[in-house]
């Protein structure tokens, strides 16, 4: 879980520090147990950059499988 955790803060340093033009929606799909993490880097995320984030949270199991079959994230 805390691999997850410190792949999630990557993934949204990352992103915050990428210059797109527009703001987009981003697709999110995480395991639960980081759920109360994310939630909260969500704002500042969103306000940073003028993105919108759409999180989905499941079993870490189950996105993997989603991520494994190509679903958008």
């Amino acid at each position: 879980m805390k691999h997850h955790l410190q792949a999630a803060v990557i993934a949204a340093f990352a992103l915050g520090n990428i210059p797109v033009a527009g703001a987009a929606e981003v697709t999110l799909i995480a395991p639960g147990g980081i759920r109360a993490a994310v939630e909260q880097m969500i704002p500042a995320f969103e306000k940073k950059t003028g993105h919108k984030v759409k999180a989905t949270f499941g079993s870490g199991n189950g996105t993997k499988a989603q991520v494994t079959k190509g679903d958008a994230f």
